[in-house]
């Protein structure tokens, strides 16, 4: 959950850190977090060693060390000095091998609470001597708060996946938010990258499309990884000047999944596609075409190998049209909102279920004929099942509860659309002076709108 790695067998029988860790979010602590690759000393750390731990608390003087003057209390976190048996420990490992939570202590002894107790894969309540095993105490004040804990604000949302920048286009144009694109700012962030930090991002490599596709996938994985936490700094900034902002593009989803619900992976389930083909890709191949240090028959292989790295790019075999409707681990491992589309879905459908799922203000009108404008003094309502039953005309209408069921007597078919454009409260739209209904419900418009039909309204009422 805390540190979605690209193999969880990576903590098998090394998962004390980890157990310490949900102990403090279970206790409302919110330590700063971050990946390991981005990590330095007191900043932004994965805590999955020991000496993550011991660091930090190092920076932040929460360090206690065995003393006369201290007692240990219930609470605090034990470092662990070589108390691991030697057979089941790494060679060459550090002195802080081992870490758990205090419980009590009884002078010469502790009671302590510990994962993966002898890196024998179990957890337990274990009795510690005061000895020499004892490296040093990490006591947490309880008024702590991180100035270095990532907390993604509450009106950023995140767009992933495959057509993830028209989709997050047509938001910007129906709703009003501004659009974080990553791509258009990673130079941005290669030049201010930390070559003792940034290892990825300061990386010198003249020709990536003559790197092993392997190796060209991880290293981008890499830049994705130590762009993130500058990512999050740059949308937590735009978070304060813009009603919605939604990312797009490549994140460190890992990263960024424990932490907010705002994000969707939207799935292509349609047939193959070229990658090179989009409009803001084609450069990439223009710039292999345009080189004179390649003969013709380099520029080949460059492209073949280019393909390679993208994923295969256009191939259509059934393999690839398989491995395409898979569920994308965002999904399966993290839990993340799968948004399907696929040949036939139009963009503004699209738009439409990340809208819904995101729960932005989508607003409605219902009319026993078909409309592409708005006049002024019209009715609007964020309540769809509303706006549906007045598409069939009725002379009366009741409902129980806002969100409930509604009653009515319309006996025509209609049709239910959408606002296609950005609307303000108070200034595009008014609430009805003269409604029967609960506050808030009915609108009403102050100048003409634009609307798309989203269906057909068929009415399959009896009286």
């Amino acid at each position: 959950k805390y540190y979605p790695e690209n193999d969880p067998d990576e903590f098998k029988n090394g998962w004390c850190c980890a157990f310490v860790y949900h102990c403090c979010r279970e206790a409302g602590i919110n330590l700063p977090l971050g990946t390991h690759k981005t990590a330095r000393k007191g900043d932004f750390r994965w805590f999955t060693g020991v000496i993550a731990w011991f660091e930090w608390a190092q920076v932040n003087n929460f360090i206690h060390n065995e003393s006369p003057n201290f007692t240990p209390e219930r609470g605090d976190i034990v470092v662990y000095n070589n108390i691991i048996p030697e057979q089941y420990k790494q060679k060459n490992s550090l002195w802080c091998d081992h870490v758990g939570i205090v419980l009590s202590c009884d002078g010469e002894y502790l009671t302590v609470a510990e994962g993966n107790v002898g890196n024998q894969n179990v957890s337990g309540i274990m009795k510690r001597k005061r000895d020499k095993t004892i490296g040093c105490y990490i006591r947490i004040p309880e008024d702590y708060v991180s100035d270095e804990y990532i907390s993604i604000p509450e009106n950023v949302y995140f767009i992933c996946g495959s057509g993830k920048t028209t989709a997050a286009n047509e938001l910007a144009r129906r709703f009003g938010c501004y659009v974080y694109h990553t791509d258009e700012n990673r130079a941005k962030h290669f030049r201010n990258a930390n070559p003792l930090i940034h290892t990825a991002l300061c990386r010198d490599v003249p020709d990536y499309w003559a790197l092993d596709p392997n190796e060209a996938l991880q290293w981008e994985y890499d830049i994705v990884r130590e762009m993130t936490p500058m990512i999050i700094a740059d949308l937590t900034e735009l978070a304060s000047q813009h009603k919605i902002v939604v990312c797009e593009g490549d994140i460190d989803v890992d990263l960024i999944a424990p932490l907010t619900t705002r994000i969707v992976y939207i799935s292509n389930h349609g047939k193959g596609y070229d990658f090179f083909d989009r409009p803001e890709h084609r450069h990439m191949l223009d710039g292999i075409h345009n080189r004179t240090d390649l003969t013709e028959e380099e520029k080949v292989r460059r492209i073949q190998n280019a393909y390679k790295i993208v994923g295969g790019g256009n191939a259509t075999d059934n393999l690839q049209e398989a491995k395409s409707r898979q569920k994308p681990r965002e999904v399966t491992q993290l839990g993340v909102k799968e948004i399907i589309r696929n040949d036939n879905t139009t963009v503004w459908e699209t738009a439409d279920k990340i809208a819904q799922y995101f729960r932005f203000d989508i607003w409605y009108h219902g009319s026993p004929i078909e409309l592409t404008e708005l006049w002024t003094g019209s009715t609007i309502t964020r309540w769809r099942e509303l706006a549906e039953a007045f598409s069939h005309k009725p002379d009366w209408l009741s409902y129980d509860k806002v969100g409930g069921i509604i009653r009515h007597n319309g006996r025509t078919d209609g049709f239910l659309h959408v606002v296609d454009e950005p609307i303000i409260e108070g200034i595009d739209t008014y609430k009805h002076p003269n409604t029967t209904m609960d506050d808030g419900v009915e609108w009403l418009t102050k100048r003409p709108l634009k609307l798309r039909k989203i269906c057909k309204t068929k009415n399959n009422r009896e009286f």
